[in-house]
């Protein structure tokens, strides 16, 4: 049987919502190409699609609406672009982080201990008291899971 290949007559599939899925991102996307380096493309009217220079060791990135988080290696968290309800602004001495998700307009991320830290638009970051044994974040435009 003779192996299948790319032709000419073959026309290419684009698979916008397989990337966005992927990567949650309603106007930009982001990959991460290496283990330590983040590329970024698309809208970038919020400063969402410049990488901070400097940013290394990411071993998680996630895309919200106008906002992008990294996880470092250390367990430190970074954030960039739109910051109108606080998304960019990783509480300080946060460390321990192994998860990372971004919502619309809010971040979560997931510490090592089973418990979330929560920021950005008000209600999504609304943590029950003594939630823990976490074990995954996700966040939408305007709602989270964990």
């Amino acid at each position: 049987m003779k192996s299948p290949t790319l032709s000419a007559h073959v026309a290419p599939v684009i698979v916008t919502s397989l990337v966005c899925a992927l990567l949650a991102a309603a106007s930009m996307a982001s990959s991460a190409q290496t283990a330590t380096q983040i590329i970024a493309w698309g809208d970038n009217t919020s400063g969402q699609g410049i990488v901070p220079a400097g940013l290394s060791d990411s071993v998680a990135v996630s895309a919200g609406d106008s906002h992008a988080v990294a996880l470092r290696r250390d367990g430190t968290v970074v954030a960039w672009g739109d910051n109108a309800y606080g998304e960019t602004a990783v509480p300080a001495g946060l460390s321990g982080v192994v998860g990372i998700a971004a919502g619309g307009a809010h971040t979560l991320a997931l510490k090592a201990d089973g418990t979330v830290a929560a920021w950005g638009y008000g209600w999504e970051t609304h943590v029950l008291d003594g939630l823990n044994g976490v074990v995954q974040v996700a966040a939408g435009h305007d709602h989270s899971l964990v």
